[in-house]
């Protein structure tokens, strides 16, 4: 479990800050405190700020380029309530990523 742990964490083709920033969202919305640290960990270690920490922490996502923010927003919507993310917004958060990434936040 913790080797599949690490994977999510430091692999794949999204960049190490937005992974981070979609796994803080992801754990704030289910309401997992270890999850949210750990993400808070890799966040600093990928270059993040504490005032951007903070910013992602309280939504306020303006601090965001708009590639990050739309992953971060896509990443919060489907562990909150999926089913509501509309299409077009998918199809933008491809058009932002390429579909090779869009398709790796979906399974990450």
């Amino acid at each position: 479990m913790l080797q599949l742990d690490y994977a999510h964490r430091v692999s794949g083709p999204v960049d190490p800050l937005t992974r981070a920033m979609m796994r803080m969202v992801t754990a704030s919305g289910n309401g997992c405190e270890w999850t949210r640290l750990r993400a808070v960990a890799d966040a600093k270690r990928a270059g993040a700020s504490d005032a951007l920490l903070t910013a992602i922490q309280e939504s306020r996502l303006e601090k965001l380029n708009e590639a990050q923010r739309a992953a971060v927003e896509f990443a919060y919507a489907m562990a909150v309530d999926s089913e509501s993310y509309p299409d077009e917004k998918f199809d933008a958060l491809v058009k932002l990523h390429s579909p090779e990434i869009a398709g790796s936040m979906v399974l990450h």
